[in-house]
């Protein structure tokens, strides 16, 4: 789950888009005015379930989980030896990308490694410390492709650096090669762009985006590459950044500057969407594009409701009247993250219909993805988070 400053980080760059036309990771590069339209739904869908205590409007059917996916817990420990365990993304058919770590304000060691959920063993890759100085240090990963895992090394510099300052790294798990790639600017993180914009490796790349300004004002945002193989860094577009992978390819989304349009464009520049505004979420499955959308301020409970579109052929999927998240997918799932109480909801894509598990409390849930392979994780108020490997029938 994200936590509160992620939020903040991102009103933040809200209020940067608004003031300076850049966009938001999640491109948000809404308007700010009130918008109240109604939802709009092409009729009622039946569902097996009641849905007078459910958080969602869907577009297509709610079935019940009747044996069409099955699902088995998997044995992950909440520690490794004296150490607390999360797990970052699936690397591969056996294992899971994870963080080790001290789960106290007096931490001096956090470490990154492999858990194999089918041989139960863990595996050190490498190990952070905290230096003499830094008041904090910790490590997110951000990307992988196999052989190289990117990662951001955050410093503290004391209780009231809420931000940090971020290191972009690359470590190579063949060589147990670290490489520096590049120092974020302070102005980059207050942005609020650091929480959110994605950065990619990409066919022996890593993409990145920095701010640029102007006498202590926002200018531009930028997209970079870094070669790993030669270590130089080039400019790959001005007003580009929140690069990421489509059918295949690099996307990244760009602004002109006889446009206050936003584009989702490719790195040759043959393909462009223009995209919408409201837009919160943007993430490419497959050959699809969904967009979780702030589509509009219900009056009366004063509450956002948001929607799920996919962006090819503009069909709204559900709305939310809870705030959702970290949608990912593949072939078969579409998912999201909730952050209010509710039962664990799918898209099974090759049916076309919601799948609730309603034996399962209500909760939040999410999914971990590889091409092949799908992972439940779910907890609620009165159990620990939980790990189910999804199978379809």
């Amino acid at each position: 789950m994200k936590s509160i400053t992620y939020y903040v980080g991102l009103l933040c760059l809200i209020l940067v888009v608004l003031t300076s036309c850049s966009y938001d990771d999640n491109i948000n590069i809404m308007d700010n005015e009130k918008v109240t339209e109604k939802p709009s739904f092409g009729g009622v869908v039946k569902s097996e379930i009641n849905l007078d205590d459910f958080s969602y409007n869907l577009s297509k059917p709610l079935v019940t989980n009747r044996g069409i996916i099955e699902y088995k817990e998997l044995e992950i420990p909440d520690k490794i030896g004296d150490l607390e365990m999360s797990i970052s993304r699936i690397f591969d058919e056996q294992r899971f990308l994870v963080y080790l770590y001290d789960d106290n304000l007096l931490k001096k060691n956090e470490e990154i490694g492999f858990y194999n959920f089918i041989t139960k063993k863990y595996e050190t890759l490498f190990i952070v410390t905290k230096e003499e100085g830094q008041y904090d240090r910790s490590i997110s990963i951000w990307d992988t492709d196999g052989v190289n895992i990117l990662y951001k090394d955050t410093i503290f510099e004391d209780l009231n650096d809420l931000l940090g300052t971020d290191t972009l790294c690359v470590y190579n798990i063949k060589t147990k090669k670290h490489t520096k790639i590049h120092s974020y600017s302070k102005d980059y993180n207050e942005s609020g762009a650091w929480k959110s914009n994605n950065v990619v490796l990409y066919q022996n790349m890593v993409y990145y985006d920095e701010v640029e300004m102007t006498d202590g004002e926002l200018s531009g945002i930028n997209l970079y590459r870094f070669d790993l193989k030669s270590e130089k860094v080039s400019l790959v577009q001005k007003w580009a950044q929140n690069p990421t992978i489509y059918n295949g390819e690099l996307f990244f989304v760009a602004k002109y500057d006889t446009s206050e349009d936003f584009y989702f464009q490719s790195l040759d520049g043959n393909t462009k969407i223009m995209l919408t505004k409201r837009i919160s979420e943007l993430v490419p499955i497959g050959s699809d594009l969904y967009i979780i959308n702030n589509k509009y301020l219900d009056e009366k409970t004063r509450l956002t409701v948001w929607n799920i579109v996919n962006l090819n052929t503009n069909e709204e999927l559900l709305t939310s009247t809870i705030a959702i998240d970290r949608m990912e997918g593949n072939d078969n799932f579409l998912t999201w993250m909730n952050f209010y109480p509710e039962k664990p909801v799918v898209y099974l894509k090759t049916i076309e219909k919601f799948i609730v598990f309603d034996e399962f409390e209500k909760g939040y849930s999410w999914c971990l993805f590889n091409d092949d392979l799908c992972v439940l994780g779910y907890y609620n108020d009165n159990q620990a988070a939980k790990y189910y490997i999804l199978t379809i029938k």
